[in-house]
């Protein structure tokens, strides 16, 4: 969430464009009385310019539809003759042709009003690929659009390196403690004898102390419905790093401060009936249980409306000497398999890095690379779930 509108731009009705009345523009927040019109190129210039100042500073709102005096919101005048649908596909497509690198999780909404006034809500998300060019460099300071000076753009560039590898540190570190089961550490004893499936969803507000999740809140009941939203997580309490569900001693998932999410559970490793007793596991069920924690991951942020974009980490733990198998229900078919792929000789696997640009994006579509890298861990070309186009084949797991 950026302030000052603390909801995802899915979830903004009318009542929420009314309390904008009164406030004044800053660094995260601009008014607009007229939607933006194209310029003699057909390209929409100046919403280039200021959604890459956004985007390059911290991120923020456009209200077009909202009129202003010295910056403050005065009243609701809407946008005459509006073609919500026209107008944003004007809009993305000028944002996609014209700002490099492209800025993932931008999003719209157009919101009527109990008068009819159509007011149309912009949401730009603090970007991790900073800076973006439209033309020139821009930065958001204050009320006003500028150009960035040179050490500003060295910031930029510094500051995206940064954000990635803090992601990755934070994981890396969290993996470290699920794996040596450190019990002061992780919410729930694990019982050993299985391999750990581990789901990291992490917004762009991340390393942000201004946009840290306030659990404790009274005003918003992030926690009171979450149960209803991830209910195979029954169970529910305040704890160091912030909040946790957890389904018996089997899986959790933790809710920490600074916004990360992290989805931990426990899968079964079979020895049964096989030459040696080489322990194996079906490359389906592991591929269930890291798409389901994905999906648990992406409910909880959700429902604690959490702003996309998001970057999506997958691991796998306790998987040395286990051997991933495509198939094989029957004795002697698994035997055969056995036979032909080779055990793993890592513990930990950390899967493929991706992002996940908003909440309408397929959770089957985005998951892919993870997929396709665990059956390459196999030793098979790519997961089978997807055609030739890559798209998804079947109906996604629940």
């Amino acid at each position: 969430m950026i302030p000052p509108i603390n909801k995802s731009i899915s979830e903004l009705d009318h009542t929420d464009i009314s309390r904008l009345i009164g406030l004044e523009e800053s660094k995260t927040l601009e008014f607009k009385r007229d939607a933006y019109t194209v310029d003699s190129k057909n390209r929409y210039q100046e919403f280039c310019k200021d959604i890459s100042a956004l985007a390059n500073t911290n991120g923020g709102w456009l209200i077009c539809g909202i009129g202003e005096t010295d910056g403050a919101a005065t009243e609701i005048v809407g946008l005459d003759s509006f073609n919500a649908d026209k107008v944003i596909a004007g809009l993305q497509d000028s944002a996609n042709n014209t700002i490099k690198p492209h800025i993932q999780g931008l999003d719209f909404r157009a919101i009527e009003m109990p008068s009819g006034a159509i007011v149309l809500v912009i949401y730009v998300p603090r970007s991790f690929v900073a800076p973006h060019l439209s033309n020139k460099f821009y930065i958001r300071r204050a009320k006003s659009v500028n150009e960035m000076d040179i050490a500003e753009i060295r910031a930029a560039f510094s500051a995206s390196l940064s954000l990635g590898e803090r992601v990755r540190q934070f994981r890396k570190h969290r993996v470290e403690v699920i794996s040596q089961r450190d019990h002061d550490e992780i919410p729930i004893v694990l019982e050993k004898g299985g391999y750990i499936s581990v789901i990291h969803l992490i917004p762009l507000s991340f390393d942000d102390p201004t946009q840290n999740l306030d659990i404790f809140s009274t005003n918003n009941p992030r926690f009171a419905t979450i149960a209803d939203v991830i209910e195979n997580f029954p169970s529910g309490r305040y704890n160091f790093d912030g909040y946790v569900r957890t389904s018996y001693q089997h899986s959790y998932i933790q809710f920490f401060r600074n916004g990360a999410i992290e989805f931990v559970g426990l899968g079964t490793i079979d020895v049964k009936n096989v030459i040696k007793r080489r322990p194996y596991v079906s490359l389906d069920s592991v591929a269930k249980n890291q798409f389901l924690g994905f999906k648990y991951c992406l409910q909880s942020a959700k429902a604690v409306h959490t702003q996309p974009p998001f970057f999506l980490l997958a691991s796998l733990i306790d998987f040395k000497g286990v051997t991933l198998l495509p198939l094989g229900d029957s004795y002697d078919e698994v035997n055969q398999l056995l036979e032909n792929y080779p055990p793993i000789t890592r513990n930990t696997l950390l899967l493929a890095d991706i992002v996940v640009e908003n909440y309408d994006t397929s959770p089957a579509q985005s998951f892919r690379p993870i997929l396709d890298m665990l059956w390459n861990t196999a030793g098979i070309r790519s997961c089978p779930y997807y055609d030739e186009q890559g798209q998804w084949k079947s109906k996604e797991p629940n």
